[in-house]
């Protein structure tokens, strides 16, 4: 959890603020400017936010799972934000940076 968070002119300073808040912040703001701008997606966008990753997810993505399980969703993809960027030279055959992306 977080030990301790404070504001210093704008900035959050604590455990975790730059893990995947940005993401989080991301994906809340591009729901806001689509529901602002009256976007119809053509699919139905689940967005799981845990809150306990770090100590196995029991809590979190685990209570997430078994309730869209309970509710018969079943989705066409699954995008995890927890994938890195692979440096330089890191992917055979390829000599630029790789961004992965985790799938399912």
């Amino acid at each position: 959890g977080i030990i301790a968070v404070y504001g210093d002119g704008g900035l959050i300073f604590g455990r975790g603020t730059l893990d995947n808040k940005n993401t989080v912040f991301g994906l809340l703001e591009a729901l806001e400017f689509m529901l602002g701008k009256d976007i119809q997606p053509k699919r139905t966008i689940y967005i799981a936010i845990g809150h306990d990753e770090e100590v196995m997810g029991l809590y979190g993505a685990a209570v997430i799972t078994e309730e869209l399980k309970r509710r018969g969703v079943r989705f066409a993809f699954m995008m995890d934000e927890g994938c890195p960027v692979l440096k330089e030279g890191s992917f055979p055959g390829y000599h630029g940076p790789v961004g992965l992306v985790g799938t399912a």
